[in-house]
């Protein structure tokens, strides 16, 4: 009977703690502003919290490819549209269990589309923003690229 109690006591002790962590997270992460500039994409920092990728695409069908980009982006969990201009995209998405952040930017400029995921806080992403800008590329027949 101590033991359920006890483990039970662990249980709400953790569960006030993820609570806690996630708040101070949401509250506590910087935001991401200037993430375009000079009309081209901030490069990923030296740290495995960053996928980036330029790949060709045909002029006339890259705003067309963009917005296939951004309806895939938006059809996922967790996201919100920060920024949305002709040939630019801002995405955040939200991590399910600690709140953590990455910012997708996607940027058609004549033949290339250059694509930047960067998770705001850490070190490493643990392959997160590669894994969701491949999917995301796969969905929209891009995958031949990566």
């Amino acid at each position: 009977m101590k033991l359920a109690f006890l483990f039970g006591l662990i249980a709400v002790a953790l569960i006030v703690l993820l609570f806690a962590a996630r708040v101070a997270i949401a509250r506590f992460t910087p935001e991401a502003d200037n993430l375009i500039q000079d009309g081209h994409l901030q490069g990923c920092p030296s740290s495995l919290k960053c996928y980036q990728i330029t790949v060709p695409v045909n002029p006339e069908d890259a705003h067309t490819v963009l917005q296939r980009l951004l309806d895939q982006a938006q059809a996922q969990p967790r996201t919100q549209l920060i920024r949305h201009a002709d040939n630019y995209a801002h995405i955040t998405f939200r991590s399910r269990l600690m709140g953590y952040i990455d910012d997708l930017e996607l940027l058609v400029d004549g033949g290339h589309l250059y694509c930047r995921s960067a998770s705001r806080i850490g070190r490493s992403d643990l392959g997160a923003n590669r894994k969701r800008v491949r999917e995301m590329f796969e969905a929209v027949d891009l995958n031949h690229h990566l």
